[in-house]
């Protein structure tokens, strides 16, 4: 019975990469996230991600690097994959998992747990004509029960991504 169960679950997910319609020459991207730290706890702090999204790999696949901070001096930097999901050619859905390092910051900061932390989580964004993205993201980080305390907590975000390139003409003399 489990076997036909995640069968199903594997053909809807291979069906959804092999459906999902990719906008054309997706460009690499310069994503700035600024939001809530922990947003589900009373005692929240406030963050901003920069992060580099890569152009698309193997299907829609795309490299993903970055480095947060949030108002407690906490810090988290991380690598991994993130996925595009296409309804129609402006809404797109961006999920990613991600590994990274955490530094617990000033005595009010977060412990995690452990430093080795995984974010996972989704973004849900409007493309505008000039590739440039506005949206709204959630993530949990945890360390995935490598160590004895694992808290987790939540991030919610608004988030701006610019493309690469023209992001570097602006900045270049």
């Amino acid at each position: 019975m489990r076997l036909v169960a995640w069968s199903r679950m594997g053909g809807l997910a291979l069906g959804l990469l092999l459906a999902a319609p990719a906008a054309a020459e997706t460009p690499a991207l310069l994503s700035v996230h600024a939001g809530a730290f922990d947003f589900l706890k009373e005692r929240k702090a406030g963050l901003v991600d920069v992060e580099y999204r890569g152009r698309p790999l193997l299907w829609w696949f795309r490299p993903v690097a970055g480095g947060m901070f949030d108002t407690d001096n906490a810090a988290y930097g991380y690598g991994g994959l993130a996925i595009e999901i296409w309804f129609g050619t402006q809404i797109v859905l961006t999920p990613s998992a991600v590994a990274g390092v955490y530094g617990n910051g000033d005595r009010n900061a977060k412990k995690l747990g452990s430093s080795t932390e995984f974010r996972t989580g989704s973004e849900l964004a409007w493309r505008f004509q000039n590739d440039t993205r506005v949206g709204i993201g959630f993530h949990h980080i945890s360390n995935a029960g490598i160590a004895k305390k694992n808290p987790g907590t939540e991030l919610l975000t608004l988030t701006v991504a610019i493309p690469l390139q023209r992001f570097l003409a602006a900045v270049s003399p």
